[in-house]
């Protein structure tokens, strides 16, 4: 159930994300420099830094019920 919840919240936060550069490129209010920019870090900076901290909270979670079982 844990991998299906962040499996909707992944999915919507990508949907959200698209949105938000559909937006940004068709308003025409921001340069392409600073759309390529918001695209770069939305799509491949926030996402490794989300997975990254996943990763360390879950580790952090798992040494401390290790922990308490010995």
């Amino acid at each position: 159930m844990k991998e299906l919840k962040r499996l909707l919240i992944y999915g919507v936060s990508t949907a959200v994300v698209i949105m938000i550069l559909t937006t940004l490129a068709t308003s025409g209010a921001v340069s392409g420099d600073f759309l390529a920019l918001a695209a770069t870090l939305l799509v491949v900076v926030l996402p490794v830094a989300l997975i990254i901290w996943v990763g360390k909270r879950e580790r952090a979670r798992r040494q401390s019920q290790d922990g308490e079982t010995s």
